[in-house]
């Protein structure tokens, strides 16, 4: 893997992120509270996975989830940084009750 964020490193830290929530949430019912213990969790497990790639980064994961149908959200996000070597990837997830949306930053750890 190259040294700076380019579409393969996206792609493998989407990738993980996505086997994470595949598994965190297939088959959950949207509860207010559950969505809370679970917004944490794929935040924990998604750092944990994100370490186990060894990818030459710092990384930070914002996680969010909501009832699917009943409500809208709006997200924004703005960074300084290198282009060249920092990145970001947006990673969406969906069942029959709830939507959840996962942002990871990355920043070179060099």
């Amino acid at each position: 893997m190259s040294e700076g964020w380019g579409t393969e490193t996206a792609n493998s830290v989407k990738q993980s992120i996505e086997v994470s929530l595949q598994a965190l949430l297939n088959g959950v019912e949207y509860t207010p509270g559950a969505a809370k213990l679970l917004c944490g969790k794929i935040s924990e497990t998604s750092v944990q996975q994100l370490a186990q790639l060894k990818l030459p980064f710092k990384f930070l994961v914002t996680a969010n989830i909501f009832e699917k149908g009943l409500s809208s959200m709006h997200q924004s996000s703005s960074c300084l940084w290198e282009d060249d070597k920092d990145g970001a990837v947006t990673i969406r997830y969906e069942n029959k009750s709830l939507s959840a949306v996962v942002v990871v930053f990355a920043v070179a750890l060099q």
